[in-house]
């Protein structure tokens, strides 16, 4: 029986070592010249494991910073890889990382080549000009957040985003037109898009403009590699 586990224990650990070694000995590759970041991650309780009758065969390391969750490492046994236990192991992680509060998980392919497998597991790349796009980065939303509209709203509050390239348009590059909950100003669904912090966001309703500049002088969010609108 496999399954997925949120609080692997020592003995787990020690076995997760184990096929580290033999792998590394025999191919030169896997992530035990990780192994410091591994051990770090299971004191402070950021390793997640993949078991079949009771013994590690996966492991995924991550952190969460604020809404973001941040894929560090992930590997499976080499005997049993293209058996979907990583599929298994990250879907069942994606889904724990919601509960805990993340809206979008990040990760950098490790080695590139990865970057197909990731793909197929509904990973995307960052959009042209961001700073992760010129890394081997990729992302995943996990919530149902508000998509793109083609063109503003006159009638509705709109948050704009534009990149460096066309920074100065007058037409932004991507935009939302917003509905808030009855009685409230909680977005029915949280904006949650891939952006640097020197990107341009307007916040306007027909011709009134409540803020324009650059994304990190907006102070009602917390800014990482996303912008996150859940209120305004």
């Amino acid at each position: 029986m496999t399954k997925t586990i949120f609080n692997p224990t020592k003995k787990n650990l020690s076995e997760i070592k184990e096929w580290l070694e033999k792998e590394y000995q025999e191919t030169g590759e896997g992530f035990l010249v990780n192994w410091d970041v591994i051990e770090d991650a299971f004191e402070k309780n950021r390793l997640i494991a993949c078991l079949e009758d009771n013994q590690p065969i996966g492991f995924l390391v991550y952190k969460i910073l604020d809404e973001v969750s941040v894929i560090v490492i992930a590997e499976i046994h080499p005997s049993r890889r293209k058996d979907g236990l990583g599929r298994k192991l990250v879907e069942d992680s994606l889904k724990y990382f919601e509960r805990k509060g993340a809206m979008v998980t990040q990760l950098n392919c490790s080695p590139a080549s990865t970057e197909r497998v990731w793909k197929k597991l509904g990973f995307l790349n960052y959009p042209k000009f961001h700073s992760e796009n010129r890394r081997t980065g990729l992302y995943k939303i996990l919530v149902d957040s508000l998509p793109f509209d083609l063109e503003t709203s006159p009638v509705k509050e709109t948050i704009e985003v534009w990149n460096p390239l066309n920074y100065n348009d007058s037409e932004s590059k991507w935009s939302w037109n917003i509905d808030f909950k009855d009685n409230s100003r909680i977005l029915t669904k949280p904006i949650v898009f891939p952006a640097d912090y020197n990107w341009r966001m307007k916040w306007s309703k027909g011709k009134d403009i409540y803020f324009d500049d650059e994304i990190h002088r907006f102070d009602k969010i917390d800014f990482s590699s996303f912008l996150i609108i859940e209120k305004l």
